[in-house]
């Protein structure tokens, strides 16, 4: 693991952990019900669906910008044993950032009253095979759930959709780098973190990763340090433009910029999507966390309980209140048995 760490290192010297300038505290956000089916700036276009869902209303969003400052995140300091390489093209890991992350599934209370993220942080057989000259293909291709790049900081980047086709980061809750695990426990990111490498203020953003097309994913600034806008980008969220080329100069090339604007990373594939590998990995193949949950802890499903109850996931939430549950009150409150709210909650962790 060390001589893979190594490698990186050496491969990208440049990588630091600051809270950059380049995160904004504010994003604008989308709250529509935009189309999904066709590429265009400001959209997605998705393999899974025809149109967005209007984000649950949050009170960090006001007319269609995100105050980023008035998010609450995970708390918490989990360091993790990091496995990543980048060869020829071949990018392979067990899908853990090297850098610390949020207590997950989620048991403080001020996030929990908006996301009770059931999931824990676990390590994937997570593989890339990118190409090594990417070329732009006759038309763009779609985004499926899931990965869409790798970033050099080991961990994968989600679109900024969340499964029900809301913009992510208007609705749900992250650490304090931005990211959060889904059901297989796989951390990713759904925009821009600041535990990325902020670079120069008056030089291009650096290279952040590598989206499954081959081309890089770089930071919100251009030439001359100037903030990227979507109005000077296509409608796969990426532009030919002016990028660190790692020897302290700049190359032109194609590439995806992450901006404070929806869809903050890409929109859709310019290139072709390579071939991918991925799975959870068994705790004895890849390493963990150093310090995470107790193992077989898994809070209950809030959303197939709610459907179970007819009723909403936040309604769910604000009923059971923070950890632990309060399973007599709730049920009151919800006017149901709390034979039916254990019911619909599933058995207890461990059984």
């Amino acid at each position: 693991m060390r001589a893979f760490l190594t490698l990186f290192m050496l491969l990208f010297p440049a990588l630091a952990f600051a809270h950059a300038e380049d995160y904004a505290p504010k994003a604008v956000a989308a709250l529509d019900e935009r189309s999904l089916a066709v590429p265009a700036r400001d959209r997605i276009f998705s393999c899974d669906a025809a149109a967005m869902a209007v984000p649950i209303l949050r009170p960090w969003v006001t007319a269609g910008v995100i105050d980023l400052s008035k998010k609450p995140s995970v708390p918490g300091e989990v360091h993790w044993d990091s496995v990543f390489s980048f060869d020829e093209g071949i990018v392979a890991g067990n899908g853990l950032p090297h850098h610390a992350t949020g207590s997950f599934p989620v048991r403080d209370a001020a996030a929990a009253r908006y996301d009770r993220n059931p999931n824990s942080i676990r390590p994937q057989n997570l593989s890339f095979t990118l190409p090594k000259n990417p070329q732009a293909a006759a038309s763009p291709s779609c985004l499926s759930k899931g990965p869409i790049g790798i970033m050099l900081s080991g961990a994968a980047l989600f679109s900024a959709l969340d499964a029900d086709n809301r913009d992510a980061v208007a609705t749900e809750i992250f650490d304090s780098c931005e990211g959060h695990p889904q059901q297989e426990g796989m951390y990713h990111y759904h925009h821009y973190s600041p535990c990325f490498d902020s670079g120069a203020k008056d030089q291009p953003s650096p290279l952040l990763g590598y989206a499954l097309d081959g081309f890089g994913i770089y930071g919100p600034r251009g030439s001359g340090g100037h903030m990227v806008t979507n109005a000077e980008l296509d409608e796969c969220h990426g532009a030919m433009g002016a990028v660190p080329d790692g020897k302290g100069g700049v190359k032109t090339v194609y590439h995806y910029v992450l901006n404070n604007e929806f869809p903050y990373s890409l929109g859709c594939y310019r290139g072709t999507p390579s071939s991918t590998g991925i799975a959870p990995a068994r705790p004895q193949v890849m390493n963990g966390p150093r310090r995470e949950m107790p193992p077989g802890h898994r809070p209950p499903d809030l959303r197939l309980a709610a459907q179970k109850l007819g009723i909403t996931e936040e309604e769910l939430q604000d009923a059971l209140g923070p950890p632990p549950p309060d399973i007599q009150g709730a049920a009151r409150t919800l006017g149901v048995t709390p034979e039916q709210l254990r019911d619909a909650l599933g058995p207890p962790p461990g059984k």
